[in-house]
């Protein structure tokens, strides 16, 4: 669920509310920020519409979305203790 793109609006057909075998899907999705929209009927059985906005949230601090970040922190040449570069303001030098 997280990979999903966040600047579009997603709709979803899923299980409705009192089907047992649609709680987990319904439970994510509601996890995620969806929101029930409407009863359907998808292949002659009883479905509900979930959406969920687009949004302009930011992603967190996930490794996987700082993955070039962690790579050029790997590098020596960008190294701080490896530069002998003094410590951010703010922050103090172990001796």
């Amino acid at each position: 669920m997280m990979s999903l793109e966040l600047k579009t609006r997603i709709t979803v057909n899923t299980f409705p509310d009192g089907y047992p075998q649609g709680t987990a899907a319904r439970t994510l999705y509601k996890k995620y920020g969806f929101t029930e929209e409407r009863p359907i009927i998808h292949d002659n059985l009883p479905r509900c519409e979930m959406k969920r906005p687009a949004s302009t949230e930011k992603r967190g601090g996930s490794f996987h979305y700082r993955y070039p970040e962690f790579i050029k922190a790997a590098d020596k040449a960008f190294c701080p203790a490896c530069n002998a570069e003094p410590a951010p303001e703010g922050q103090t030098d172990i001796e």
